[in-house]
């Protein structure tokens, strides 16, 4: 018995030291949005741009994700691209007014990525979405998922058409159709 209060007394001074602990099993973070965010970046850091888009702010336009908008502002906003800080807006609609260096499409809004195609023709915009058969419409990334992890298809001849270089580590990470 004695034993038995002993360790009800050590829970409840663990307790008292953490009372903020949380049951693991509660954990809402959502990993498929860090782990598209972290590739966004990445993307942004390991391709180059023209020489044109390389003054002011490194623009990441996201339309239908709210969760890797807040986790790319919260994890990469403050890190520059070259000399460029980034700038991450959260598209409310398809209204593209300024100039981006990326849009990501978010899951579930690949019926608007034609609108978007559009309104970036011609621009040294990479396009991201997820759709695999995207890449087939002009995006020049879709993100897939593949033995149950999040990978990426590059459409490069979509990046050379607007005259983006897709970096040596960027594809050797890419998975082929």
């Amino acid at each position: 018995m004695k034993l038995l209060w002993l360790g009800f007394a050590a829970l409840i001074s663990v307790w008292l030291l953490d009372p903020d602990q949380t049951d693991p099993d509660l954990d809402e973070t959502d990993t498929i949005a860090i782990a598209k965010a972290n590739f966004l970046y990445q993307f942004a850091l390991g391709n180059e741009w023209p020489t044109q888009t390389k003054d002011g702010y490194f623009r990441i336009a996201v339309i239908g994700s709210p969760n890797v908008y807040q986790d790319l502002v919260a994890r990469y906003a403050s890190k520059p691209i070259g000399n460029q800080p980034i700038e991450v807006v959260l598209l409310p609609n398809t209204d593209i007014t300024s100039y981006y260096h990326m849009v990501y499409v978010g899951k579930n809004q690949e019926s608007i990525l034609n609108d978007v195609l559009e309104q970036i023709d011609g621009q040294p915009t990479m396009v991201v979405t997820n759709a695999k058969v995207a890449a087939d419409k002009g995006a020049t990334i879709s993100f897939i998922v593949k033995d149950s992890m999040i990978r990426y298809m590059i459409n490069a001849s979509e990046a050379e058409k607007r005259n983006i270089s897709i970096g040596s580590k960027i594809l050797s990470w890419a998975i082929s159709n």
